[in-house]
């Protein structure tokens, strides 16, 4: 029976800010490498990177906070605007990095299979996700897996704590090996 990681009762379509962390396989370095603090992006994380930026023009109610691609996974904020019923769905990739046309199924019948609810933060997570392995498969010729299954989110309560996981982000790289519980 698959982990329900998501807070029971919650609806993620709602208006707020969302803080996601989502692994590498396997954790593996594959993403980035840190020296001094320094992000240096492998073709992987550029892949990432462009895909997490293309999303607003997907999901049209969104805005994009602070993210950061470490060696071995991915933190970013994602701020839900409102509700937009029939948003688009950011299957298709990116836009700037687009070299063919790749066709997909619609949101719905995505969804449909899936469970899960158009607009909401399970969808988009699973649409940047979904979009950035399949450039990665094209662009660099492989199959392999690129993501860990599912991804960690923690709801965004207020200004204070949108302000401290901000910092946790900007100065993860900082503290790279090892990553301390800023939240706490």
């Amino acid at each position: 029976m698959p982990i329900n990681r998501r807070m029971h009762n919650y609806d993620y379509c709602n208006p707020g800010g969302y803080f996601i962390t989502t692994n590498s396989w396997h954790r593996l370095d594959t993403f980035s490498q840190i020296v001094n603090g320094g992000i240096t992006l492998f073709d992987l994380g550029k892949i990432i990177a462009a895909c997490w930026q293309e999303l607003p023009k997907h999901f049209k109610n969104i805005d994009l906070g602070i993210f950061a691609i470490m060696p071995n996974h991915f933190h970013g904020i994602l701020i839900i605007n409102y509700s937009l019923v029939g948003s688009k769905h950011a299957s298709n990739l990116p836009i700037i990095m687009q070299e063919q046309t790749y066709s997909s199924h619609s949101p719905e019948i995505i969804n449909k299979v899936s469970g899960t609810k158009t607009g909401s933060l399970s969808a988009i997570i699973q649409s940047f996700k979904s979009a950035s392995t399949r450039l990665i498969h094209k662009n660099m010729n492989t199959s392999a897996p690129v993501w860990q299954r599912s991804f960690f989110d923690h709801i965004i309560r207020d200004e204070f704590e949108l302000g401290k996981i901000h910092d946790y982000i900007f100065n993860n790289p900082f503290q790279w090996p090892g990553e301390p519980d800023l939240l706490n």
